[in-house]
């Protein structure tokens, strides 16, 4: 399991965008870090086509960042899919716990691979400063393109109707009940909430982070969690 999830609170704090995620295709992206790894004239050219202005900082780096990538993303047929979104969305949809334990042992262990898609559980690599750091950079990557693309979707509040289009704040707020089911009241339903903790504050530092009344729209939603 991750240990340090400080990554809003070091001494080099990094916005969230300001580094390679910029590219958005990501084709590009792994073959702009392989440009880093080459060690040609093709870094400058890269850099500034894709306008990174926090680019990594040696090949050895960028190999890192690219073990981390391949974690994430999986190329299938020539369409990337985001293994850190299927994970989400999977805890978001799973059954809570139930009083037969059959049926618990097995969703946890459902649970407990979705989380390790993630690399919350028994990724050895983790172990790793180096890697701990490029760890969190992508959680907060895949934070911050979450919850953006769902205040910014007007059809988010109806995915599953297709009727209701939801004003902001309850979109805002609709996005803290998926974190907090999907990062927190599953992984805590199947004993698992220790292994999800690391990711869950990432997506609350980032929300808070991203949304001008972010921090008050948490708080305001644990409240009622309350009552």
């Amino acid at each position: 399991m991750l240990r340090n999830t400080d990554i809003y609170n070091d001494s080099h704090q990094r916005d969230i965008t300001n580094n390679y995620h910029e590219i958005e295709d990501i084709a590009e992206r792994r073959d702009y870090l392989l440009s880093v790894i080459a060690g040609t004239d093709e870094i400058h050219e890269a850099a500034i086509k894709y306008n990174c202005l926090n680019p990594p900082a040696s090949a050895d780096e960028a190999a890192m960042r690219i073990q981390v990538l391949d974690h994430r993303y999986e190329n299938k047929g020539g369409q990337w899919i985001d293994r850190y979104m299927h994970a989400f969305m999977m805890l978001l949809t799973m059954n809570r716990a139930s009083g037969i334990s059959l049926f618990n042992k097995k969703r946890k262990a459902q649970c407990a691979g979705y989380l390790s898609e993630f690399g919350l559980v028994d990724n050895a690599a983790a172990k790793e400063e180096d890697y701990l750091s490029l760890q969190l950079e992508e959680w907060v990557d895949f934070a911050a393109s979450y919850i953006k693309v769902c205040i910014n979707d007007k059809t988010y509040g109806s995915a599953f109707g297709g009727m209701i289009h939801m004003q902001d704040k309850d979109a805002a707020m609709k996005v803290i009940s998926d974190i907090d089911t999907a990062l927190y009241e599953i992984p805590l339903d199947y004993e698992l909430i220790e292994e999800a903790k690391p990711l869950y504050k990432i997506f609350k530092e980032t929300y808070c982070r991203l949304l001008e009344s972010g921090t008050s729209l948490w708080q305001e939603y644990m409240n009622g969690k309350d009552h």
